[in-house]
């Protein structure tokens, strides 16, 4: 049996209603409610933007799962979805500044790393020979 009042499903034998308190006795004295329609109930969405979703965002920035859930969760929990948007540019970031720095070295020590490659290619084929 369902409110007339709220639409909360409630058990058959009751008179009154647990949610809202609206009594069946009523229903006949008051006829707003005669013939009101069940209200669908929507779960409230625990919204926690937290550290651990920043943390995911960084963990994979280079990935597109973190833009994927931001654009998913940006409505229903925004909070979350900043976090993790938020960790996904950082991460970004981080990823682009030691892209540069790894460049930067490598272009330094250019002759350097050749060499030492070329070396150990050499004590490789050795071994192997």
């Amino acid at each position: 049996m369902f409110c007339n009042n709220c639409g909360t499903n409630y058990m058959p034998n009751s008179t009154v209603c647990h949610v809202c308190g609206f009594s069946e006795n009523n229903m006949q004295a008051n006829p707003l409610h005669a013939h009101a329609q069940p209200v669908a109930q929507t779960i409230p969405v625990q919204d926690s933007g937290g550290f651990a979703w920043g943390f995911f965002g960084f963990i994979f920035c280079t990935l597109v799962f973190p833009l994927i859930f931001f654009f998913q969760w940006k409505n229903t929990t925004p909070l979350r979805a900043r976090a993790t948007l938020i960790g996904y540019l950082i991460g970004l970031i981080v990823f682009i500044i030691l892209c540069v720095i790894a460049g930067l070295v490598f272009i330094a020590y250019e002759q350097a790393i050749i060499d030492w490659l070329e070396n150990q290619s050499a004590n490789i084929f050795r071994l192997v020979s």
